[in-house]
This record gives C-alpha cells, sequence and structure tokens, in this order.
C-alpha cells in the first residue's frame, strides 16, 4: 500500500533522477563540442603545403558539417518540434 507522501517522495527522486541525467549529458555534450571545436579550428588554421591537400579537406569538412547539421535538425523535429505541433493540434 502507497501512502501519498511516500508516493510523491518517489516522484521527487524521479525528478531529481531525470535533472541529473539531464546535466550530465549537457556536460558531455559541452566537452564533446568544445574538442570539436578545438579541432576544426586546427584544421583551418593549418598551414598547409599543398594547395590541392588543402581543397580536399575543406571539402570534407564541408560535407561532414552539413551531415552533422542535418542529423541535428532531424533530432530536433523528431523530439522538439513534433510533439510541441501535436499538442498544438
Amino acid at each position: 500500500m502507497v501512502i501519498n507522501g511516500e508516493h510523491k517522495n518517489n516522484i521527487r527522486l524521479i525528478n531529481i533522477f531525470y535533472i541529473c541525467i539531464i546535466f550530465i549529458m549537457i556536460n558531455i555534450t559541452n566537452k564533446f563540442m568544445n574538442n570539436l571545436n578545438k579541432l576544426y579550428y586546427y584544421i583551418i588554421n593549418e598551414k598547409y603545403n599543398n594547395k590541392s591537400k588543402y581543397y580536399n579537406c575543406m571539402i570534407e569538412l564541408i560535407i561532414i558539417l552539413k551531415k552533422t547539421v542535418l542529423e541535428i535538425t532531424n533530432i530536433y523535429t523528431k523530439y522538439i518540434l513534433l510533439p510541441k505541433l501535436q499538442n498544438i493540434y
């Protein structure tokens, strides 16, 4: 038998658990983005001896960034935008 107070405490514990998970995910994402920025900055500012290597590198970077932005957009649409639109209707 669950008493009202115990049920409320369980809900509070679950909410605290979710907040901790979100905080951890945000920290992991921030660390990943910082490392990605460092690598990107290093690649962009590298002094290339060969122009063809430079252009090939830039083309590959643009392709990867385009795919990444597309995937982030898909995640946003799937988990944030569509549920908000469903709530409207």
